[in-house]
């Protein structure tokens, strides 16, 4: 039902048309609200509360996987019966097929709860769609539960977050990526994380993360208007974005003992907000650092 709800009652369209301060006490009330992180996040989705990762769409779903792994395949020659990992897999599992199809012999999948569909149906298109790109496919026609997709793929879905990141062996992952992802973990797990990253991944093991640093409701920095006392005392830390800026993530990869490889930024020709507008600790940000609004980071354990 709330896969549904996700597909037909979306009000995204209408965002750009709605004040950010409404759209900013909605995603608060949202918070508030005894639910879920699954009812949620499938509920700001489609009140256009949640820019939604569109991983349901499986040619958007190989794309988004090929970027990485092209990342991974330009730095490391381990491209068969390779280990991969994807942190924040959102609405589907369709990187578990993608590996398989890609020659890697396992893909980890954490989450921080049971976000995707398991429809068993949506696999098997994605197979079909691999199968037409002239790529091997597991078989799937026996498959009745999400589970036994993943069996067939050889594939684990963890759902807890960094705990499920702390169950996986060390130096076992060739490859790791993540998609608009790492810009909404917990403020105060960040650091945890990229550890636990650096931990699992293989000596010279390879991550790739597409970062997106805007509002995700409007597209612009409103979000750093809010001063920090009221977004952490209001959850917006854990249930929206961790305002962390280009900078603060390039600290942290190098504190947990990534090495970088490259990157690519996206910026603002001009800020959209002047910093003028921007709460207290924002304001002392460089402005061309602020004026990063997405980065695309390949690094190497």
């Amino acid at each position: 039902m709330l896969d549904y709800l996700s597909d037909i009652v979306s009000f995204s369209d209408l965002r750009r048309h709605i004040p950010w301060q409404l759209l900013l006490t909605g995603k608060f009330l949202s918070t508030m609200l005894p639910i879920s992180t699954r009812v949620r996040y499938r509920s700001c989705c489609a009140l256009g509360l949640m820019r939604c990762g569109g991983m349901k769409n499986v040619k958007y779903a190989f794309s988004v996987y090929l970027k990485h792994f092209r990342n991974f395949k330009t730095c490391d020659n381990r491209v068969k019966d390779f280990v991969c990992l994807e942190l924040g897999p959102g609405d589907s599992l369709f990187s578990a097929l993608i590996t398989y199809a890609l020659g890697g012999s396992f893909c980890y999948l954490i989450d921080i709860d049971r976000l995707a569909t398991s429809d068993v149906i949506a696999y098997r298109q994605m197979a079909d769609y691999l199968s037409s790109q002239g790529l091997p496919t597991p078989k799937l026609s026996d498959c009745k539960r999400l589970d036994d997709v993943l069996t067939a793929c050889h594939a684990c879905y963890g759902s807890s977050g960094l705990k499920s990141l702390q169950t996986i062996p060390s130096a076992s992952v060739d490859f790791l990526f993540s998609q608009a992802v790492l810009e909404h973990v917990n403020k105060n797990e960040v650091y945890t994380t990229m550890k636990e990253l650096h931990r699992i991944s293989k000596k010279d093991g390879i991550c790739s993360h597409s970062v997106d640093l805007r509002d995700h409701l409007t597209g612009s920095l409103n979000h750093l208007r809010v001063p920090e006392c009221l977004w952490e005392a209001t959850g917006m830390n854990r249930n929206s974005t961790n305002r962390l800026r280009y900078p603060d993530f390039l600290r942290l990869f190098k504190k947990t003992g990534f090495t970088l490889v490259r990157t690519r930024r996206r910026c603002w020709k001009t800020l959209p907000i002047s910093k003028e507008r921007l709460s207290h600790p924002y304001r002392a940000y460089n402005e061309n650092d602020l004026r990063v609004r997405s980065f695309d980071i390949v690094l190497k354990a």
